[in-house]
């Protein structure tokens, strides 16, 4: 493996699990919805990383999240946190 050069997007994410994240949403529109709203902000940040033409790191919240970050985008890089 080769070292890059020139600018890298690093994307920090959680894996969106109901009940887990966006706690002060969901104490207003409800768990589920908190929950595909989690979801939704993830593809966002996906597609628009998509189009980032240098290289690319997913960098999940945990270790064990690596092998679901290396899924989310076949061209990135995952990196444990």
């Amino acid at each position: 493996m080769g070292v890059r050069t020139g600018p890298v997007l690093v994307v920090f994410c959680r894996r969106p699990r109901l009940g887990e994240g966006k706690q002060r949403l969901a104490r207003a529109l409800g768990a589920v919805q908190a929950l595909a709203l989690a979801q939704a902000l993830l593809e966002c940040a996906l597609e628009d990383a998509l189009a980032w033409p240098g290289g690319l790191v997913i960098a999940p919240q945990s270790a064990a999240e690596t092998s679901w970050a290396r899924g989310l985008l076949p061209r990135a890089t995952s990196a444990s946190v």
